[in-house]
């Protein structure tokens, strides 16, 4: 159980902030949200993403599981019958499975694990509770035919991450044995203050109303765990690993979290990084600083299955 400030300074790491920077100029998320074309937004992230390099050992395919389309990636050199399943962030409106082939080609190379991610409903055309319930049919069909399954959430989702997790306790089925998130959301109630103090050119403070209206509606369920998962039951959680960025608005979220954590006697670790930006976390073994949390994750994965 720990908290580690650190301190961005490669030329790597540096060289894709600046990229991400001129990125996100043109779109980020902020008071515009609403107005913006998320389908285009879409169709361009997920060719920009496939262009990332990749790792070599690893074989797609694209299935689907229980109407849920899916990305598979397995390690040519499978060591163990363990999953990890990744749910992919982008705000609940963006992102998708072809965009993250390069960070799953990374998670199964390094874990020699099947990795599965999934191409949930995204907002505004399929609010909540539609992404979320894609998200936990996924997880039960594939959580019986492995020994064990570790699942990794950025951002938006690491929101459905917990709440997968969440309600497979209250389901009690199977749990995850443990989960990792980079800049989670985890509260969409406002029931804690976000960082204020902020300078990330991804998100904004002002994107929160905007985003609750595209993909909460009218919901009267933002303090349930399904979409506040920080307000959920952590008795019995599995070991959480949460990273994020100094100088970002979620950083509370993810301090909170910690916080809520360790308060419940779960085994937890935060990664707070300085001169970095939301998400920087799904960089994995592309930079240093990226690589070294990359490895302590899988270390962190290995140790709990």
């Amino acid at each position: 159980m720990s908290i580690e400030i650190r301190k961005a300074e490669s030329k790597e790491f540096l060289r894709r902030k600046k990229i991400f920077k001129k990125i996100f100029s043109v779109r980020c998320f902020d008071s515009e949200m609403e107005k913006t074309n998320w389908k285009a937004v879409r169709r361009l992230g997920n060719i920009a993403y496939q262009l990332k390099a990749k790792e070599d050992d690893v074989e797609f395919t694209i299935d689907k599981i229980d109407d849920v389309e899916c990305l598979i990636t397995k390690p040519n050199n499978i060591k163990n019958n363990n999953v990890i399943y990744y749910i992919h962030g982008g705000g609940f409106v963006a992102g998708g499975v072809r965009g993250s082939k390069s960070f799953c080609s990374m998670l199964a190379s390094y874990s020699g694990s099947v990795v599965v991610a999934c191409e949930y409903g995204l907002a505004p055309e399929h609010p909540f509770p539609e992404g979320f319930n894609d998200c936990f049919k996924v997880y039960e069909n594939i959580i019986e035919k492995y020994d064990a399954i570790s699942v990794v959430g950025d951002s938006a989702g690491g929101n459905l991450a917990l709440g997968v997790t969440l309600k497979a306790k209250e389901k009690n089925i199977k749990k995850p044995s443990c989960v990792i998130l980079h800049s989670p959301v985890v509260d969409l109630s406002l029931s804690f203050e976000k960082n204020t103090d902020v300078d990330d050119f991804i998100v904004k403070i002002s994107c929160v109303e905007p985003l609750k209206k595209m993909y909460c509606g009218n919901t009267e369920k933002l303090k349930t765990y399904e979409l506040s998962p920080i307000l959920g039951d952590f008795e019995g959680m599995p070991p959480l690993f949460i990273t994020c960025a100094a100088n970002e608005m979620l950083r509370n979220d993810s301090e909170n979290l910690y916080k809520k954590a360790i308060e419940n006697h779960i085994e937890a670790k935060l990664i707070i990084m300085e001169n970095a930006y939301h998400d920087y976390g799904t960089i994995g073994v592309k930079s240093p600083e990226t690589k070294q949390i990359f490895l302590e994750t899988i270390d962190f994965i290995n140790k709990n299955t």
